[in-house]
């Protein structure tokens, strides 16, 4: 899996949305989902719960 860079990606969408570039968007968004629920699956599969790398972020 290719890790890529959060602040790029952002920026990316960022710049879809300034264009109105709907399809983009969803498009772009999909891939992110996509990549947590492959990261989410390899995790669970190891068996580990690592805490997430900034404590003030939660997954509730």
């Amino acid at each position: 899996m290719k890790k890529k860079n959060l602040e790029t990606e952002t920026g990316r969408i960022s710049e879809l949305i300034n264009t109105g570039e709907l399809a983009g968007i969803e498009r772009e968004l999909g891939d992110c989902v996509r990549e947590l629920e492959q990261m989410k699956k390899t995790l669970e599969k190891n068996g580990g719960s690592r805490q997430p790398e900034n404590p003030s972020v939660s997954s509730e």
